[in-house]
């Protein structure tokens, strides 16, 4: 198998080559169970009559990290904000799950099919170009600890996935034009309404404020004022700007860039580019990706020499017993002697980004993770610098002195304060509005009388993602459930918004653009089907789990934690 992926392998290109440098090797991999770990015990649980073992399971999760790197586009598990939902162990099990039943009715997948699969996985995460399969294990599996068999059984599973999707959700289909055009209507149905916004900036200075009340407030919001536990750490930057001059020569000695850069525009297409004008512009920005890359990967080579010095400046300081290992006089002293600068970052929290510096959430997690025992990180890269850190202090949770934040206090009492009389004003301008509009009287001439001004929305239907007039203040959702399920020429429920209330006034439902929906019933029909195969497989999948599974230590774990939870333990 492994030679068949190889024959459809191709060469990879010099410049790719640094790119997937660039982009796998700095970052490493953090451990899994698939690292030798796994259930204390050995017990998995049991699938349809049959022990999980330990062997199973930390294969199939190795093919979920494998899954994950592909949906997060090059990143592997640990590595930056996780994707939304991701539970491992609940994966793992499923996965076992459906390979099973790949088995149980036959599929199978021929070995090209997995070939030119994997060869294309392989170019998805070069750009779409070539790359030989021992460079894609040496620079992309290895780091991470996955091997060519994980790749392999990852993606001969995926394949046997896709066909038994097809076979079981086949039924989605069967929806009749009839039914399309009736969920078309109900989606993009628009209606135009007005909208009366009572909000707390109106009557922030009517507020009172006395030292009784305010200290109050203080009191009962302690909680809210508490800052959380901050870090600090040291580190040395190399900002890409010092490196771009030898990138750009570097990459000048390349004969062949013209041809690369031509390649890298014809693979991309036009619509890549579409807030370009000329090609000549889009190929001069592939080479300013390219500039940028090489840049980083040299500043990268210049952040391991300060590394290996640092390194070296703590072994000699242990055997000396003098400075402590990697604190800010080491630091310091290292960064003089190959004339860069040392400092302290400023203090922050595990949700945000320490200030000045243009990093990532997941950089922060691990700078925040530091401590006297596990004081060094590896290279980081942030959007235009690379950094090597070392951890300085963390600085307990503490609830700052009213005097400190008397400022801030004062603000919100005033802002809660205000909203929630502007809310309470919307409350009453809804009971005024209902019995008027009943009485025959229009929505302009009642706000007219209640002193506000009525805002008209842009049309929008179920299916409108922004409502720019209510956006930041109500939530999107809940202003279009309650305005789709409000008659026209009524007032909908008062809707809490973010300082105050909001008053929706339905005038019309908006008949629907027909020679539109005529236009669009094809491709909506292709999404209805979609949605449709996939409720019909996630109920097959639901039903087969059900009868699969026994009692597993692991979820017993989960229910045992959330039970005691639930319970306030």
């Amino acid at each position: 198998m492994i030679g068949t992926i190889r024959k459809h392998s191709k060469v990879l290109w010099w410049i790719v080559i640094v790119a997937i440098i660039i982009t796998f090797v700095w970052w490493g991999s953090s451990s899994s169970r698939t690292d030798g770990g796994g259930s204390s015990d050995g017990n998995y649980g049991v699938m349809n009559g049959e022990t999980i073992s330990p062997t199973l399971f930390n294969e199939t999760a190795q093919e979920i990290r494998l899954n994950y790197f592909y949906a997060s586009n090059g990143r592997w598990p640990g590595q930056g904000q996780p994707l939304q939902g991701y539970d491992p162990d609940r994966e793992t099990f499923q996965r076992i799950l459906l390979v099973k039943k790949i088995a149980e009715l036959g599929i199978h997948v021929s070995e090209d099919a997995v070939a030119q699969a994997a060869n294309a996985r392989m170019r998805a995460v070069n750009r779409g170009n070539p790359v030989s399969l021992a460079e894609f294990e040496k620079l992309v599996l290895n780091p991470a600890k996955v091997t060519i068999a994980d790749f392999e059984r990852f993606i001969r599973h995926e394949l046997a996935i896709q066909q038994l999707f097809s076979t079981i959700s086949a039924g989605g289909d069967l929806v009749t034009p009839a039914e399309v055009e009736k969920l078309y209507r109900r989606e993009f149905q628009e209606i135009s309404a007005q909208a009366a916004f009572f909000r707390a900036t109106n009557d922030l200075s009517s507020i009172a404020v006395t030292p009784e009340k305010l200290g109050q407030f203080y009191t009962n919001r302690q909680a809210y004022y508490r800052v959380p536990e901050r870090a600090q750490f040291n580190y040395v930057s190399f900002p890409l700007s010092n490196f771009l001059a030898a990138a750009r020569q570097e990459l000048d000695k390349n004969t062949n860039l013209t041809e690369i850069i031509e390649a890298r525009y014809e693979q991309l297409g036009t619509n890549y580019f579409s807030d370009v004008k000329t090609p000549e512009e889009a190929k001069q920005r592939i080479r300013t990706e390219f500039e940028k890359e090489m840049a980083m990967y040299k500043a990268g080579q210049d952040a391991k020499k300060f590394n290996l010095a640092l390194y070296e400046m703590v072994a000699n300081n242990e055997k000396a017993a003098k400075l402590p290992a990697y604190s800010t006089e080491v630091f310091s002293t290292v960064a003089k002697e190959l004339g860069l600068t040392a400092q302290i970052s400023a203090p922050f929290s595990l949700n945000e980004t320490p200030a000045g510096l243009d990093v990532s959430q997941d950089f922060v997690r691990l700078a925040f993770s530091l401590s006297a025992e596990e004081p060094l990180a590896d290279t980081l890269v942030g959007e235009n610098h690379v950094y090597i850190i070392g951890f300085n202090r963390h600085l307990p949770s503490e609830v700052p002195p009213f005097d400190a934040i008397r400022e801030r206090v004062t603000q919100d009492y005033r802002f809660i304060e205000a909203a929630i009389k502007a809310y309470q004003t919307g409350v009453e301008f809804h009971a005024t509005a209902t019995n008027g509009l009943s009485a025959g009287q229009s929505f302009a001439s009642l706000c007219a009388k209640a002193g506000v001004k009525p805002v008209t929305l842009a049309p929008f239907s179920p299916s409108t993602r922004t409502i720019p007039e209510i956006e930041k203040l109500v939530e999107p959702q809940s202003f279009r459930q309650a305005a789709f399920t409000t008659e026209p020429g009524q007032v909908g429920p008062v809707l809490e918004g973010s300082d105050g209330a909001v008053v929706l006034f339905v005038q019309a439902r908006l008949p629907i653009d027909e020679a539109a929906m005529r236009t669009n019933l094809p491709a909506f029909t292709r999404n209805v089907q979609q949605m449709r195969r996939s409720e019909v497989f996630n109920e097959w999948f639901r039903v087969e789990a059900t009868k699969a599974f026994a009692p597993i230590p692991y979820f017993q774990k989960q229910q045992a934690q959330m039970s005691g939870a639930a319970a306030g333990k």
